[in-house]
């Protein structure tokens, strides 16, 4: 398991495009809004009680929720400042569903409890885990396959930074023969 410290306005970045941000710590626990290209608004979450049964998930701005057998359908669609805070309580293997994400709680014990992302801006499933928050930043666990990068946000944006200079540094005319060279091989 990666474990990184993250404060609140800092996040993770997954290959594919999901960002998580720590939005704010209250009583030990840490807001996490979810974003992605094919999530259509920013998702926030709170796990607000974690016992060795069940976690109840806190869900920030829904302004609609569908009950289905296996799990439960959100709508979310306001700003993730909203005070408006739904809670749900879930078992291990169950799920909330929000237009572009699935969040299935995998496991619970007290005061944490691992839930699993799915998205289709993940080449697989990832599961992140939110210790109890301390001294103005929380710990975050992630396991995630190998072919998934987790990157803090300011190392991710040094690599694009650095990827776009090095695009840069290369003539239309220099490109096109590296290109033909690969294309003899």
């Amino acid at each position: 398991m990666l474990v990184l410290r993250r404060r609140p306005g800092e996040a993770i970045v997954f290959d594919g495009g999901l960002r998580v941000v720590v939005t704010g710590l209250e009583d030990q626990r840490a807001w996490l809004q979810f974003a992605a290209p094919g999530i259509a608004q920013p998702i926030g979450l709170a796990v607000v009680l974690s016992t060795d049964a069940e976690a109840c998930i806190a869900v920030r701005g829904p302004r609609a929720v569908a009950a289905e057998p296996e799990s439960w359908a959100i709508r979310v669609e306001c700003a993730a400042d909203d005070a408006t805070v739904l809670l749900v309580n879930r078992r291990p293997g169950e799920a909330l569903v929000f237009p572009g994400l699935q969040v299935t709680l995998r496991a619970t014990a007290p005061e944490r409890a691992e839930l699993e992302l799915g998205c289709a801006a993940l080449v697989a499933p990832v599961v992140l885990s939110a210790f109890p928050a301390s001294g103005g930043e929380v710990k975050l666990g992630i396991d995630a396959p190998r072919e998934v990068r987790v990157l803090r946000e300011e190392v991710w944006r040094e690599l694009e930074a650095a990827n776009t200079d090095a695009g840069r540094a290369w003539t239309p005319e220099e490109l096109a023969d590296l290109s033909a060279a690969f294309r003899r091989r």
